[in-house]
């Protein structure tokens, strides 16, 4: 379904702020929290981005299915490759790979919805989110 300008800022907001909540857990080693976190609510926001892009390509005519149970037949090879880098083992290194590429690619898509869309995307939200995330990766080694 097509979204209004609306969900669209509400989805990337949920998205960006989640996403810290992940990094937080990761420094506290409390993987459980962490995973949770970027298993549920971000996982949610990421897979309704690429929803909207799927729509905007089918032109909001495609069924999407329960969960991206049919996005592999509407997105290229290496996107879909990139996707399942971002389903990580329970250990911190490998959620903070998944979350490094999980905001890749939902910042990459959020701009090309917004541009397709006519919508307003907050980049320096997504920009600095990420800058964040790295900083306390980077903290922590």
């Amino acid at each position: 379904q097509r979204p209004t300008e609306k969900e669209f800022a509400d989805c990337c907001n949920e998205f960006w702020w989640v996403s810290t909540y992940v990094a937080k857990g990761l420094c506290r080693d409390e993987i459980i929290y962490a995973k949770y976190m970027l298993e549920v609510t971000v996982r949610e926001m990421f897979l309704k981005i690429i929803e909207w892009y799927i729509g905007i390509k089918k032109n909001f005519s495609g069924s999407f299915g329960i969960h991206g149970r049919n996005i592999k037949s509407h997105i290229p090879v290496d996107l879909y490759q990139k996707i399942l880098l971002t389903y990580p083992a329970s250990n911190t290194e490998s959620i903070w790979k998944s979350i490094f590429i999980m905001t890749e690619l939902f910042d990459d898509l959020a701009q090309k919805i917004s541009v397709q869309m006519n919508f307003r995307y907050n980049y320096d939200e997504g920009k600095n989110v990420r800058q964040y995330l790295h900083a306390i990766y980077t903290l922590g080694k």
